[in-house]
C-alpha cells in the first residue's frame, strides 16, 4: 500500500488509498504496485594488470536502478523486539515521539504486532561489489632455469572483500558475506 509516512501529529502511519483519500488503516484492497525490482543495469567487469613479475587480477559486480523492499527496517527497526533483544540504535532514535516529530518510523508505543508491507520500505538498490582479486608473483626466469622449473608462481587471492550498496540490510546467518582467503604455489617441470 503506498505510504504517506509517518503523521507528526500522532506518530502513526498514514496510507493513501487507491481514490486519493488518506487512511491509518492498512488494506489489502488498497495495494498497488510499487518499483522495479528489475535493475536497469547489471554485470560485471576486471581488469588484469601485469608489471614485471607481479600480476594482479580484480573482478566486481554491480546492479544500479531496480528497487528492493528491505524487510530489515521491518523485523529490526520498526517492530523491533526492545525487551527480548539487542537493538540497532535506530529503534530509538528515528522514531516518532511527540507530536511535531518527523520520523521515519512510529511511536515505539504503538506496536500494534504486525507492520503491514507499504512503500516506506521500498528503497533503491544499488550496489557493487568486489568479488575477488588476486596478487601474483613469478619468480625470476634464472632461479627457474638453474633448478629446471618451467614456472614457479605464488598467489594471494581474496573473495567477498566488500560490498558498499544503498540498502543497509542483514542478509541472515544462514548466508553472511563470507570472506576467503587463499594461499597457492604454481610449479610447472621442465
Amino acid at each position: 500500500m503506498k505510504s504517506l509516512g509517518i503523521d507528526p501529529a500522532n506518530g502513526k502511519e498514514m496510507f493513501l488509498k487507491k481514490d486519493g483519500t488518506i487512511t491509518y488503516t492498512w488494506s489489502g484492497d488498497e495495494m498497488v504496485i510499487i518499483g522495479d525490482t528489475e535493475p536497469d543495469a547489471q554485470g560485471s567487469f576486471g581488469f588484469n594488470l601485469r608489471y614485471k613479475n607481479l600480476s594482479l587480477f580484480a573482478s566486481f559486480m554491480y546492479k544500479f536502478g531496480g528497487d528492493a523492499y528491505n524487510s530489515t527496517l521491518v523485523t529490526k527497526v520498526e517492530n523491533a523486539k526492545i525487551y527480548e533483544e539487542n537493538v540497532d540504535k535506530r529503534v530509538l532514535r528515528q522514531r516518532w515521539q511527540k507530536p511535531g516529530d518527523n520520523a521515519k518510523y512510529k511511536d515505539i508505543k504503538n506496536q500494534d504486532g504486525y507492520t503491514k508491507p507499504t512503500s516506506r520500505f521500498m528503497q533503491k538498490d544499488n550496489e557493487i561489489s568486489l568479488n575477488s582479486i588476486t596478487l601474483g608473483y613469478d619468480l625470476d626466469s634464472k632461479f627457474l632455469r638453474k633448478y629446471k622449473f618451467g614456472l614457479v608462481r605464488f598467489e594471494l587471492g581474496a573473495n567477498e572483500l566488500f560490498r558498499i550498496s544503498t540498502i543497509k540490510q542483514e542478509r541472515g546467518t544462514e548466508f553472511p558475506y563470507a570472506h576467503s582467503y587463499n594461499f597457492s604455489i604454481k610449479i610447472n617441470f621442465n
